[in-house]
């Protein structure tokens, strides 16, 4: 199974959502027959801009609270609180006012790093969203297919199984 994480700031446009996602899918190689779901932030899959580009796509659309986002990250090995400052690996698409701070942690064995952002934290309560709603959503013994991205102000990331 493949999953698109997708984050970004309140009220954005299904367009933009859908122009993002395929330059992700471009980016990675995968078609979008090969995607399943897309998955986000509670809040934001409740806004009619990911619903209709989860419908456009014929995807279905996984909701995560701020909390499972952060579980989800918790065992990794820097936190949102244990980060300098900076902006590296920060976009605005992952639902973050401008500035803040940000850096890699490990993921559980065989993962890519997760990008944490302490700016990202401090707006919606989870130092990752489209990194962490990929990994949840794709399930048990997923990578990142394709860490996130910031395009056009939306993150994208896609992660899936390592054969994927």
């Amino acid at each position: 199974m493949i999953a698109v994480g997708v984050g970004a700031r309140a009220g954005v446009g299904p367009a933009v959502l859908v122009a993002a996602v395929e330059a992700a899918l471009a980016e990675a190689a995968v078609g979008r027959a090969r995607v399943s779901t897309v998955a986000t932030l509670d809040r934001r899959a409740a806004e009619a801009g990911f619903r209709l580009m989860a419908e456009g796509f014929g995807w279905g659309l996984v909701a995560f609270t701020a909390a499972e986002l952060a579980e989800a990250v918790a065992g990794s090995a820097g936190t949102a609180a244990s980060l300098g400052g900076g902006g590296a690996g920060l976009g605005a698409g992952d639902a973050g006012p401008a500035g803040g701070a940000a850096g890699p942690a490990g993921g559980a064995a065989g993962r890519e790093p997760v990008v944490l952002s302490g700016r990202v934290a401090a707006a919606v309560g989870t130092p990752s969203v489209a990194e962490a709603a990929a990994l949840l959503a794709a399930g048990a013994g997923t990578v990142l297919i394709l860490p996130k991205r910031i395009l056009g102000g939306v993150t994208v990331a896609i992660a899936g199984s390592a054969e994927s």
